[in-house]
């Protein structure tokens, strides 16, 4: 399975041990609740991230991703208040084909999200205001990513990406990012992404949205 997972640890300048973007997740370590919501993930049985106490909010998704929120409780990796919170999607795997010619892109807005956390725990989540995001399939490559947050008093905390990578865990551009390609169609693929991002006054926020592009 992809899985992404932006753990409340995260900086925008600094990835830890638990940042994921993957699509090599075995689908047997992915464990969700009756609910839908994920509470545990992991690459092998050595290495699982799993909540132990807490809510699991945010939870939205289809039959080719899911998203959500560990918040107010703990997991294996630490404690979270009700004001934090470590972000995952999981999802189908999708490696996308490469396409030439200059007309062949894909644009991606926005389809879901988790409600965007401090990493410091001191402001109410918040909300995604816009996502956005080109996809130059002759890559395939993420040629552009923008992303609008609102949480504290920053009504419009913004992240931007040009040129980079379409999948893994990156930092460049002054934000982290987790970036996979779900789904089952190469026309319209989904296009999953965490960050960690700064913001003016609320610090560095974190959070996951998930894009469809056609």
């Amino acid at each position: 399975m992809a899985v992404i997972f932006v753990p409340q640890t995260e900086t925008s300048t600094k990835s830890v041990l638990q940042s994921i973007a993957s699509n090599a997740f075995p689908a047997q370590f992915q464990k969700a609740t009756t609910e839908g919501g994920y509470k545990q993930i992991g690459i092998d049985a050595n290495s699982l991230i799993s909540l132990t106490t807490g809510k699991i909010v945010d939870v939205a998704g289809n039959g080719d991703f899911a998203i959500g929120r560990w918040t107010d409780g703990s997991s294996s990796i630490g404690n979270m208040s009700v004001n934090q919170g470590a972000h995952y999607s999981v999802g189908k795997p999708l490696t996308l084909q490469r396409v030439l010619g200059p007309t062949a892109t894909l644009s991606c807005t926005l389809l879901a999200s988790t409600s965007p956390t401090a990493v410091s725990g001191n402001f109410a989540p918040g909300k995604v205001n816009a996502a956005t995001a080109t996809i130059d399939l002759n890559g395939p490559s993420l040629k552009a990513l923008n992303l609008d947050i609102a949480i504290g008093s920053d009504g419009h905390a913004t992240a931007a990406a040009t040129l980079t990578a379409l999948d893994g865990v990156l930092q460049s551009q002054g934000f982290m990012r987790h970036v996979e390609a779900m789904g089952t169609s190469q026309t319209k693929p989904l296009l999953a992404i965490g960050y960690a991002m700064p913001t003016p006054s609320s610090g560095d926020v974190t959070g996951v949205v998930v894009l469809q592009c056609q």
